[in-house]
């Protein structure tokens, strides 16, 4: 599934230069997003781009392969409580170190109204005062001088080819055939297993079949720390600003349990230790 970083900043760029497999490429899709068409660039496909220290990663790897990266946002998906990326967007986690055992201490603020939001397009969520989650988070990446990232909405194209990622996916892998390099971490847990299996897995056979090369794909998250959840952590500074605007509580967890992220908004509680 995965190509490493030097392989993939090498063969990234004989792709591109293959003009047969690029036109192949494009026909394939029918639509080319304007992003794409003129060089290959560094993919970072969350809901929301937002400057957690995946992002941070994410650069530092774009960096290396010498791509211009791009954010690659879906905000017109449905906001849930089942998704930890899509949770971690409202229940924000800040970095307090690691315990003896090494295990990741993190602290939350919630920022949303879970029984409200669930279930909505996460465009046309709100935070707890008022503005819209979206703006929230672009504000935060905005305040970062150190960021350049080209910032995209995708939902128009993904809802092209159908509203379920089963109807787009093999489009969206498409695009890393030649057209850049997708920064991803594709895991086999309890959460994901059903995901990959189902979708990302179909898609690569169904692309590898009809192109004869795999989408490059490059792991985001070193294998070994996919479970860390300090990669969905913000700076400090960022804590101040949501506690000028809230006065929700502060929650403690020592460890990255299943349970901080509910599946049911029905279910929805706070799990973690009030402190």
């Amino acid at each position: 599934m995965y190509t490493s970083l030097d392989e993939a900043k090498v063969e990234v760029w004989e792709r591109w230069n293959n003009l047969v497999l690029r036109k192949r490429v494009s026909d394939f899709l029918g639509d080319m997003p304007e992003a794409f068409r003129t060089e290959p660039r560094a993919v970072l496909d969350r809901n929301i781009i937002t400057p957690n220290n995946e992002l941070t990663r994410f650069l530092e790897l774009a960096k290396q392969v010498q791509l211009k990266p791009l954010g690659w946002e879906y905000l017109d998906d449905k906001f849930c409580t089942a998704s930890k990326d899509k949770l971690a967007l409202a229940k924000m986690p800040f970095f307090d170190g690691r315990n003896k055992k090494e295990e990741t201490i993190l602290h939350y603020r919630n920022i949303v109204d879970f029984y409200e939001c669930d279930g909505e397009r996460i465009s046309a969520v709100n935070t707890l005062w008022s503005e819209k989650l979206v703006d929230f988070h672009h504000r935060l990446l905005s305040s970062m001088k150190s960021y350049t990232i080209e910032v995209c909405d995708a939902s128009s194209w993904y809802w092209s080819y159908g509203k379920t990622a089963a109807a787009y996916y093999t489009r969206f892998l498409s695009l890393f055939i030649c057209n850049g390099i997708l920064f991803e971490n594709f895991v086999t847990n309890e959460e994901e297993a059903r995901f990959t299996s189902n979708i990302v897995q179909p898609s690569l056979n169904k692309i590898e079949f009809y192109f004869g090369i795999k989408p490059l794909i490059v792991p985001l998250i070193p294998i070994t720390a996919i479970r860390d959840r300090y990669w969905y952590c913000y700076p400090a500074r960022f804590e101040e600003l949501v506690k000028q605007r809230t006065n929700n509580g502060v929650y403690k967890t020592v460890k990255c349990l299943k349970s901080d992220f509910p599946r049911h908004r029905r279910r929805y509680k706070v799990f973690c230790e009030h402190r």
